[in-house]
C-alpha cells in the first residue's frame, strides 16, 4: 500500500512509498504543518521522479522520455566502447585482407549511424563481421 497527503493550503500531494508509521513520522519530522491531514491510502503506483514522489500513472510521458535518454546514452557508451574496439583494425601496418577492411570499415560505419536510424534507441545492434 502507498500513502499520501492533500496539503489544503495549495492543492499539492505529498506522496510516500513506505509503512503508514513511517510516512506519520516523516509528516512530524519533515512536515509539521500536515499533521492532522488525513493519510489516504492507494493502489496506485508511486515512483521518485526528480527528487520528488509522485503517481506513476501521471508521468507517463515523462518516464517514457526518461527511458528514452536512459537506453541512449546506454547504446551511444557500447557504440563508442566498440568503435575504440575496433580502431587496431584500421592501422596502416595491421595484417587484414582488402575484403575484411571493408566488412569493418562498413560495420564501423553502421555504428556511427546507429543514433540517425529512426526508431533509435530502440534498434538492432550491429554485430562485428570478424567475430563469429
Amino acid at each position: 500500500m502507498n500513502y499520501y497527503v492533500v496539503d489544503t493550503t495549495n492543492g499539492d500531494s505529498l506522496l510516500f512509498d513506505t509503512d503508514k508509521a513511517k510516512f506519520q513520522s516523516f509528516i512530524r519530522k519533515f512536515k509539521p504543518e500536515l499533521q492532522g491531514q488525513e493519510i489516504q491510502e492507494t493502489e496506485r503506483k508511486i515512483i521518485l521522479l526528480n527528487n520528488k514522489y509522485v503517481f506513476a500513472d501521471e508521468h507517463i510521458e515523462e518516464l517514457k522520455q526518461k527511458e528514452v535518454e536512459t537506453l541512449s546514452v546506454e547504446l551511444k557508451a557500447k557504440r563508442d566502447a566498440e568503435l575504440n574496439a575496433t580502431d587496431f583494425y584500421l592501422m596502416p601496418d595491421y595484417p587484414i585482407s582488402e575484403e575484411d577492411l571493408r566488412l569493418i570499415q562498413s560495420y564501423r560505419q553502421a555504428l556511427r549511424d546507429l543514433p540517425q536510424q529512426e526508431d533509435f534507441p530502440y534498434v538492432e545492434f550491429p554485430k562485428n563481421p570478424l567475430e563469429s
